[in-house]
């Protein structure tokens, strides 16, 4: 089949197929595009058994594509990103409980780093802490897209 052979309407209907893919693959190639991080930074924080947000406030270039966490010691840590969860996996907004037992989840170890990453810059909180009585402190290597600036009001 040549396009000669083509109706006005069969050629209307492969151009409105072709226009879709177009946008899909146009969508795939950003969202790809998302994924690859711009900017490498490099983070050192004091953890203790008060839980430690980091996010936007701490800092501001936040969010992160995704990030690695090494303990430096001297005692174990333990990490979660943009909100905190129990065993039963419900979101837990204060630390209360924590003063009365050992945290519930894998701890990062002194030694060792711990890579997270969410594929697109959604690594909007990170909360850091130890056990009761333990402290450490930590590095904290991102991943992240450079700030893109807003125009407002039509002018830069």
């Amino acid at each position: 089949m040549n396009y000669e052979e083509l109706t006005l309407e069969e050629l209307q209907l492969q151009n409105k197929k072709l226009t879709i893919i177009s946008g899909l693959v146009h969508n795939l190639l950003e969202i790809e595009a998302a994924a690859i991080p711009e900017i490498m930074r490099s983070y050192s924080f004091s953890v203790t058994e008060k839980q430690v947000c980091l996010d936007s406030t701490v800092i501001p270039v936040m969010p992160f594509i995704g990030f690695q966490v090494a303990n430096d010691g001297p005692d174990d840590i333990y990490c979660w990103i943009n909100e905190i969860r129990n065993i039963k996996e419900q979101v837990v907004e204060d630390d209360t409980l924590h003063n009365i037992a050992p945290l519930k989840h894998a701890p990062i170890l002194v030694g060792e780093t711990m890579k997270f990453s969410m594929g697109f810059s959604g690594v909007r909180k990170i909360y850091l802490q130890c056990n009761v009585g333990d402290n450490s402190v930590v590095r904290i290597f991102s991943e992240g897209k450079r700030p893109v600036l807003v125009k407002e009001g039509g002018n830069q």
